[in-house]
């Protein structure tokens, strides 16, 4: 009897010893994700997907700093601290944080408007140091271009922005080319908060036919203030990604699939790591696909008609 308890105790032991072993041999991975916005919850989809493909091997931390750039920062110390095998950095501001906080983690950041301009790259074909990522650099030309598709008296374009978001100051640059190329006014108007988003979204009501949807984290979080006060006045919204479309009133919107974005993050971080690559020398990287997504619900509801020619290009 004791000889069984005695041999009780040293399979009890063995089995401890494996599971402590189990844990420690599990990779960390850290995510850090500015805000709970459409685009970056789809992105982070798509790489929990994937890594729970891989089971217990990787460990994952995720944490969301709800757009509070203080969170943010306190967020990205304490990855940097807890000594993660890799970060993934989901939004500009994110991404900015990890990348001064630490020179020697690998960093993979996903869905970044203009990692040059947010000085996350060096270059696009050699971001340097010890970071790479996938941009998400909306096809704008072709959004704008939309407008003038479907509602060619289009009087003017009515665009919040948010200043202090380096994602949203790279997308303007094109947004802006394009309605000047097009021959469409626009008029824009600067709010960070959600008070401001609806006080802004009021006063564009007044003097525009048409809303556009910038790329700012902080608009997407309030996508359906911005639909409210739309509806209110029978005006058309143009742009953003495919829950804009499906959730928010955009009537039409060129984009990418984020949930494949997100599986594309997690399958080049898993590269980083299995093959010990050098992030620095790996070119950042933009989504091969672009869809074209309609709510003919919406267009009906504003008396608009869709061409043909648009409804055959775009997904069912």
């Amino acid at each position: 009897m004791e000889t069984l308890k005695k041999l009780g105790f040293i399979l009890l032991a063995i089995l401890l010893i494996n599971s402590c072993n189990q844990k420690t041999n599990q990779i960390k991975i850290g995510i850090i994700q500015y805000a709970n916005q459409p685009i970056l919850d789809s992105v982070y989809s798509g790489i929990n997907k994937k890594f729970n493909e891989y089971g217990k091997k990787y460990k994952i931390t995720y944490q969301v700093a709800h757009g509070d750039p203080i969170l943010n920062a306190t967020i990205g110390k304490q990855l940097v601290k807890d000594s993660v095998n890799l970060i993934i950095a989901l939004g500009t501001p994110s991404a900015q944080v990890i990348v001064n906080e630490t020179n020697v983690t690998p960093v993979v950041f996903t869905a970044i408007t203009d990692p040059v301009g947010a000085k996350l790259a060096e270059a696009m074909e050699k971001p340097g140091g010890n970071k790479t990522g996938i941009t998400n650099m909306q096809p704008f030309d072709k959004q704008i271009e939309l407008i003038k598709l479907i509602k060619p008296n289009v009087k003017k374009v009515g665009i919040i922005i948010n200043s202090s978001e380096a994602n949203c100051v790279a997308g303007m640059v094109y947004i802006r080319k394009t309605l000047e190329e097009l021959q469409i006014p626009y008029e824009e108007i600067n709010a960070s908060t959600s008070s401001e988003i609806i006080i802004g979204a009021q006063s564009l009501a007044t003097r525009c036919d048409v809303f556009f949807i910038s790329p700012s984290n902080t608009i997407y979080e309030n996508l359906g203030a911005i639909k409210k006060e739309a509806e209110k006045k029978g005006i058309m919204i143009v742009g953003g990604d495919k829950s804009a479309v499906q959730k928010y009133g955009s009537v039409g919107t060129y984009t990418y699939d984020f949930i494949e974005m997100g599986i594309n993050t997690a399958e080049l971080a898993i590269k980083i790591l299995e093959k010990k690559l050098n992030p620095g020398i790996i070119p950042v990287s933009r989504p091969a696909n672009t869809y074209l997504y309609f709510n003919l619900e919406s267009v009906k509801k504003l008396g608009l008609v869709m061409p043909d020619s648009l409804i055959n290009k775009a997904v069912k």
